[in-house]
């Protein structure tokens, strides 16, 4: 748990450091040729990443509590717990490319 609570003090302590011995030793745009390697090896690696430890299901039903949660507090502003309900379901019938199922 302290390794998780220390990784982002830690993290940009380090890239302090490593950016200031970079930009010493080479130009400072190497420092961002660099940040962009670690980008991309960061994005292939979630490519491979396994959807089991994401817990999709949860993750809507939280976003589908906070709409609600955000529709009430709205009410005054003439929204609707209905019209939000009645937004999602619109949104559920139109499909990624548009078109109506």
């Amino acid at each position: 748990m302290s390794f998780f609570i220390l990784s982002t003090p830690l993290g940009v302590i380090v890239g302090y450091i490593l950016t200031a011995v970079i930009i010493n030793e080479t130009t400072w745009q190497w420092s961002f040729y660099i940040m962009s390697m670690n980008m991309l090896l960061l994005a292939i690696g979630m490519m491979f990443y396994s959807k089991n430890y994401i817990n999709y299901d949860l993750m809507l039903k939280q976003y589908s509590r906070i709409k609600k949660q955000r529709a009430r507090e709205r009410s005054y502003e003439g929204v609707s717990l209905e019209n939000v309900e009645q937004a999602n379901q619109d949104e559920e019938l139109v499909s990624d490319d548009g078109e109506s199922n």
